[in-house]
């Protein structure tokens, strides 16, 4: 019996001869191989059989009554599944344009009657196996193409960021300096407050393009889901539009999660954006969350959990549901069902990595037209939320105020002013320059004392790390916060030092001003 060994199963040739005999004769020589043969005896037949059973190799005849085997194969090449399934076409005709039009027609070999079968079974092995060949090459150089596609667009991405920050950083510092000055205007500290939340939307934008490019580092911390949630309703009933009704149902009793906020967000952005695409008509799109316990049971059913308390978050649509024949795929790198230009094939294997960096499951369950729920699964954590945001909420702002000299470097002056003019109110000495060299000469007459260096780390002339190297040379004891612009510059403590501070733009005064107290204090 010849078989391939580089086929994993018996591949499926579909046999369209009139003749019965030479179709027996055929099926006993292919199965012999180590084939299946599914077989039709005229044109008509083939293309259905085609249909139903999309085979791996199709092995034609030419004369046959009806749709001879020319027609039957131009028609098949017509069908988007047949673009890359072999034809062999069979005839007893020798003559050049018989075989040059089966070639023009997409016939992929050529065999000519009398049949030598074992030279047929040897032939059909190994046109499969080019053809399978091809196909993942082809596969291989799509994926190629996708992923350069992909790193193109983070990095046109990051740069967008990039910009959008420094000018998120100014709008911040002066919506924040306007808000101290409206205490008793009710209407106009309605709009600031208006402008305030429309600049938290845009920076939580910023911060989805800065994961979307790679240039945010993963940093688990303890988080609580509800308020994660919370942040992003807005921005995700932007996202779904107003035909779809966004309905959120949050448990206040949940405990904590260990995970990146920045990846937790990508993964309820994607979900939800897939859910938006599954109700084109519009529908009801549910997000939950509640506390369970997996017990052991649940936990041998599914590989890497282990029994005990978890947070359960919930994204449920009534939209058009996932197929199951490739429900068991859709984490599967590039694997999307969505039209050319219309989807990567990475949201859910981003999702699903996520998740399992997060020592989490995820699950979905979905019926054809009754819509999908993705359910995912995260250890509670006992402890204390680290939430920095609510120490800026409950800092009183008295204590946040100082009498220190602070240095300022940056070079985007408008970031620079404004920071300047908030921190003189709060009442610190500022010496402010746009490049290293300024603030060294300023330095190098200055006779008080300096307390911080406060930096951006991209900077003409020198970066702010030697900056402060070369300032902590004539002030040792100078402390220094760093203004990142994107979370990975903060990764190797080595450049840094170990007990490096940072912080990220866009920020607002009062998270700087914490930030500062908690250095200097």
């Amino acid at each position: 019996m010849i078989r391939d060994p580089m086929m994993k199963k018996d591949p499926v040739v579909l046999l369209v001869d009139d003749d019965k005999t030479l179709r027996m004769l055929t099926r006993a020589a292919l199965e012999q191989s180590g084939f299946q043969v599914e077989e039709a005896a005229d044109g008509i037949e083939a293309l259905a059989v085609f249909d139903k059973v999309r085979p791996d190799l199709i092995l034609l005849d030419i004369l046959m009554p009806g749709k001879d085997g020319f027609i039957v194969c131009a028609e098949l090449r017509q069908r988007p599944e047949c673009a890359s399934t072999p034809i062999v076409m069979m005839t007893a005709l020798e003559d050049l344009d018989s075989i040059n039009l089966a070639y023009n027609l997409g016939a992929t070999d050529f065999i000519t009657k009398p049949i030598n079968w074992t030279i047929l079974c040897y032939r059909l092995h190994y046109i499969l196996r080019a053809s399978q060949e091809a196909s993942l090459r082809k596969n291989i150089e799509e994926q190629l193409y996708q992923s350069q596609k992909m790193e193109a667009v983070g990095r046109l991405a990051g740069a967008i960021a990039h910009d959008f920050n420094n000018v998120l950083t100014v709008i911040m510092g002066n919506i924040d300096l306007l808000l101290m000055g409206l205490e008793d205007y009710g209407e106009l500290r309605n709009g600031a407050e208006e402008i305030k939340q429309a600049v938290d939307l845009a920076t939580s934008i910023t911060r989805q393009l800065l994961i979307f490019s790679r240039k945010k580092d993963i940093q688990p911390r303890l988080i609580n889901l509800n308020n994660l949630v919370d942040h992003q309703t807005k921005l995700l009933q932007r996202l779904v539009g107003k035909d779809i009704e966004l309905l959120v149902v949050l448990d206040p009793e949940i405990g904590n999660v260990k995970a990146d906020s920045g990846q937790m967000e990508q993964v309820i952005m994607n979900l939800v954006i897939n859910a938006r695409d599954a109700m084109p008509r519009g529908g009801r799109l549910t997000i939950t969350t509640s506390s369970v316990y997996l017990d052991d049971s649940f936990c041998k059913q599914h590989v890497g959990l282990n029994s005990g308390p978890y947070i359960l978050l919930a994204i449920s649509d009534t939209g058009t549901g996932i197929d199951p024949k490739i429900r068991e795929h859709i984490f599967e790198p590039f694997f999307t069902t969505k039209e050319p230009n219309k989807g990567t094939g990475l949201g859910l294997f981003s999702v699903f990595g996520i998740i399992k960096k997060a020592n989490g499951y995820i699950s979905v369950h979905s019926e054809l037209r009754q819509g999908t729920t993705f359910k995912i699964y995260l250890p509670g954590v006992d402890n204390q939320v680290d939430d920095f945001a609510s120490e800026q909420r409950q800092a009183n702002f008295d204590a946040l105020k100082g009498e220190e000299t602070i240095i300022i470097v940056e070079d985007e002056e408008s970031v620079r002013h404004v920071v300047k003019t908030f921190l003189q109110k709060l009442g610190y000495t500022i010496i402010e320059a746009g490049t290293p060299n300024d603030v060294l000469s300023l330095l190098q007459n200055y006779q008080r004392a300096v307390h911080l260096l406060l930096t951006d780390v991209v900077l003409p002339e020198m970066s702010g790390i030697e900056l402060a190297k070369k300032i902590s040379n004539t002030h040792p004891d100078i402390k220094v916060l760093y203004i990142l612009e994107y979370m990975q510059d903060a990764t190797n403590s080595s450049f840094f030092g170990q007990k490096a501070n940072f912080i990220n733009k866009p920020f607002h005064n009062k998270t700087l001003a914490v930030k500062l107290r908690e250095i200097l204090n």
